[in-house]
């Protein structure tokens, strides 16, 4: 079976959005991971696109 079936996984629509809710804002949700975070505390701000 090259598309295997699984009873847990959140398919389905509204009428004919074409969106299932797995793009919703909880699917979404399940896919997202925070990386890296970067924060400046310096004093003088970059100049980073001049």
């Amino acid at each position: 079976d090259f598309h295997p079936y699984v009873p847990q996984a959140e398919w389905g629509g509204m009428k004919q959005s074409g969106f299932g809710r797995e793009l919703g804002p909880a699917g979404l949700a399940e896919y997202q991971e925070a990386k890296h975070i970067w924060r400046n505390v310096a004093a003088v701000p970059q100049r980073w696109f001049e």
